[in-house]
């Protein structure tokens, strides 16, 4: 029997719609029909701008009576969530190589499939624009998460290397659907943080745009760099192509099949 319909955690909202267009699934209404979950997150206090104790979607996943598939979107990994779920049942699929690692050390069943969250058919390749895209969201510059915001987007530390008016990226939130005409302005993508701005790189990637990062994730379209000299070398190089249409490179690289939509799959 073939999974229908997905629970998609409110915290990873902004790739629903993406998600279920692209694994021709619908919305969760159905607590007893097979089920594909993505995201296991703690609710999150507007007030306080912290995660609180409780969980709508841990208390969904575990409340729900059929047979049900796991995808993370990365917390899960590091916050306890996996405490709080029936590890003997669990059909969890690890996207990424340090989900691998992640399950490994937590000793949890997986299977490593390279999901994809979005249809390629909204990403062919344009024609490279001139400027460098990253992963920057709305940026707060005070306190403590303004320390941290730098930290993992590096926001000043690029902007002094290549000049703000070399980037294209939304200076407030921006939904996914919106995001197009951004890529389509970039030649290369610079992705700082170990998680955040993954999905991004793999549809820049499908669009023909490589991804200059220091982690050591090898995706096809990744290019890495550990020195600010070698960051600017490799943006050279890649500035060479602008105005060319490059070929999706990452075509190979995902699971596209929906055979781990199928209950007889997980047997």
């Amino acid at each position: 029997m073939r999974i229908e319909q997905a629970y998609v955690s409110p915290s990873l909202s902004h790739f629903r719609y993406e998600f279920l267009e692209c694994w021709d699934l619908r919305e969760y209404d159905n607590p007893e029909e097979p089920t594909v979950f993505y995201g296991l997150y703690y609710d999150w206090d507007d007030d306080k701008k912290c995660p609180t104790k409780s969980s709508v979607d841990i208390e969904t996943y575990n409340n729900h009576k059929g047979f049900k598939v796991l995808l993370c979107g990365a917390a899960e990994y590091s916050g306890g969530q996996f405490n709080k779920i029936d590890k003997e049942s669990l059909n969890l699929v690890a996207v990424d190589d340090w989900e691998v690692d992640a399950c490994k050390t937590l000793k949890l069943p997986y299977k490593h499939l390279k999901v994809p969250y979005f249809d390629f058919d909204r990403y062919l390749p344009t024609k490279l624009g001139d400027k460098i895209y990253s992963h920057i969201p709305l940026r707060e510059n005070d306190g403590e998460w303004g320390k941290h915001f730098e930290n993992m987007f590096q926001y000043e530390k690029l902007m002094k290397l290549f000049g703000e008016d070399t980037f294209c990226f939304p200076k407030e939130w921006t939904t996914v659907h919106k995001m197009l005409p951004y890529f389509n302005q970039s030649f290369v993508n610079i992705k700082q943080h170990k998680v955040r701005g993954t999905v991004t790189s793999w549809k820049l990637g499908v669009m023909g745009r490589n991804t200059i990062t220091t982690n050591l994730e090898d995706a096809p379209n990744f290019l890495h760099y550990s020195t600010d000299d070698k960051l600017k070398r490799l943006v050279d190089e890649e500035s060479k192509k602008i105005g060319t249409i490059q070929e999706n490179k990452l075509w190979n690289y995902f699971h596209q099949s929906d055979d781990w939509l199928h209950e007889d799959y997980w047997k």
